[in-house]
């Protein structure tokens, strides 16, 4: 009874350790696992306290993952915003959009706003934005 007790506790600890990090804990808490012998979480956890361990590992490891994506996400937003300041005070706001949204080979095909997402990225857009007004908004000013 006891040990029953014991195994129960180790999955509930998971699951609500999982219900801080995952939109959709009980999928995978229900999933089998490749680094848990196949078994899922909450069976691994219910198994012994070293598989629960590996469990918790992890889902440590998706925690610590989807840290650095939010990280690396409000690091770009940063970059973004500041490209976006930059560029709509060389350019009218048509002209603005039109450069913001032209997807280019040096970006992959991607959009500036895209591709910017970094220090060096941000700096590689301003010298496309430079070799874009010389091209295009010098002309408005000689038509022929």
């Amino acid at each position: 009874m006891q040990a029953e007790t014991i195994k129960i506790n180790r999955q509930k600890e998971l699951a609500e350790y999982a219900e801080t990090v995952l939109n959709d804990p009980g999928a995978w808490l229900n999933a089998s696992h490749p680094d848990l012998d196949g078994r899922s979480p909450s069976e691994a956890a219910y198994h012994g306290y070293h598989a629960a361990g590996k469990a918790r590992e992890i889902l440590s490891a998706i925690e610590r993952r989807q840290r650095a994506d939010r990280d690396n996400l409000a690091e770009a937003n940063l970059w973004r915003q500041k490209l976006r300041k930059a560029v709509e005070q060389r350019l009218s706001k048509d002209e603005a959009e039109a450069f913001l949204s032209d997807r280019d080979e040096d970006y992959n095909r991607s959009t500036a706003t895209i591709f910017c997402r970094d220090e060096a990225s941000f700096r590689s857009v301003l010298r496309k934005l430079e070799i874009w007004i010389n091209a295009f908004v010098s002309r408005r000013h000689h038509p022929f």
